[in-house]
């Protein structure tokens, strides 16, 4: 595994032989590796992103942006739901996130409800998580709820089974 040869001058000069591994002079000799780069200047190795697989349809969240308004039923049950808009109307989805700037006025049905906005209604929901900053105005059924010091609940927050 291990050459060794003393040269003339006395110093030790030989090869690691490992199996499956190219050998010098053997005309299986791995390409040179790059020049060494400074430090904190990225190669194009290194900028090359990681293989990510796609996500499946039901990963990818809805958005309703900010300065948009919706009016109608949204419905996706094993989706994500952003509001940073307005929506008046019908939400049902896997879950539901009401940004800072978001404002929702319906009926909610989801597995997780996250409020930071205004949130105006009823809504079921598995787990509850209510901002510091959200303001509701309605009812809510939970299963497991969260709430920041602070946020405004003039209604109802009732714990179902």
């Amino acid at each position: 595994m291990f050459n060794k040869r003393k040269t003339s001058d006395g110093a030790l000069s030989g090869a690691i032989e490992a199996p499956g591994l190219p050998q010098p002079g053997t005309g299986n000799e791995a390409p040179a590796s790059p020049a060494p780069q400074p430090e904190g200047k990225p190669t194009a190795e290194s900028r090359r992103a990681p293989s990510i697989a796609p996500l499946q349809s039901s990963d990818k969240p809805a958005i309703i942006s900010e300065g948009f308004s919706v009016v109608g039923e949204l419905r996706s049950p094993q989706g994500v739901l952003h509001v940073e808009g307005r929506v008046n109307g019908t939400l049902a989805a896997q879950s539901i996130h009401i940004s800072g700037t978001g404002e929702v006025q319906g009926e909610v049905s989801c597995t997780s409800l996250s409020i930071k906005g205004s949130f105006t209604g009823s809504a079921v929901c598995d787990e509850l998580v209510v901002a510091s900053s959200a303001v509701i105005n309605g009812k809510i059924g939970y299963r497991f709820l969260t709430v920041g010091a602070g946020a405004s609940i003039d209604g109802e927050l009732t714990h179902i089974s």
